[in-house]
């Protein structure tokens, strides 16, 4: 009888433990839970509440005119810099070019200002001449850009870096964005990118990509023509 009671004891000691053991450990894992939902609880609403704010239409508007006003701040700083040596750099590229012939002297390539395209700052330059040259924008613009890269990966540009150059990427500095023909005023404007920064980058690759597509959709045409 002593034994029996014996046993009930230690056995009822021993569930007693094996409850209690249970017990701390629900304890932990309502505390872990209760502190993960506390902390995930904020931070949801703040997800919630960023996405509701740029999705906003007016807040993108806003957005979008803080960081022009910024490049705009950064092309009023640096534009005279900047856009003296480019000027320098575009005559020799235009005078180096065999294939067209644009008469040009060390003060004939005007800069006339600057404009924002995707957050990044394009300069224009103006130079005037008798005539037109015989060859349309377009292919004027790839024709300068290849001297460009030659003259770039040959003799640098004064006083900016010849390249731009990130983690992942290296390009030249400078782009040759566009071409402008001014028949009546006998002036040819060409527009020029110098990526310095991670926007001008962008702007430049998507340029380019565009400019590709193009090639492709002519070479397609031609096939088909022939």
């Amino acid at each position: 009888m002593l034994s029996f009671a014996i046993t009930i004891l230690v056995i009822t000691n021993h569930t007693s433990d094996i409850f209690s053991s249970y017990k701390l450990d629900l304890i932990y894992y309502l505390s872990m839970f209760s502190i993960c939902l506390i902390g995930v609880i904020p931070l949801g609403t703040i997800v919630y509440i960023l996405f509701l704010f740029f999705d906003n239409p007016s807040y993108q508007t806003a957005i979008h005119i803080f960081a022009r006003k910024k490049c705009e701040q950064r092309a009023n700083k640096n534009a005279p810099y900047i856009a003296s040596y480019l000027s320098c750099f575009l005559y020799e590229v235009i005078k180096k070019n065999d294939i067209v012939d644009i008469p040009v002297s060390d003060t004939s390539i005007n800069y006339s200002g600057y404009a924002i395209r995707k957050n990044s700052v394009i300069y224009r330059f103006i130079t005037p001449v008798a005539d037109m040259p015989d060859v349309d924008e377009y292919n004027l613009q790839k024709i300068l850009q290849n001297t460009v890269i030659g003259q770039l990966n040959h003799y640098g540009i004064t006083g900016l870096s010849s390249v731009y150059q990130d983690t992942t990427t290296i390009v030249p500095s400078v782009y040759i964005d566009r071409i402008l023909y001014s028949e009546e005023k006998h002036l040819v404007a060409v527009d020029v990118l110098y990526i310095c920064t991670s926007k001008d980058l962008l702007y430049y690759q998507n340029a380019v990509r565009e400019s590709n597509n193009k090639n492709k959709a002519e070479r397609t045409v031609y096939d088909d023509e022939v």
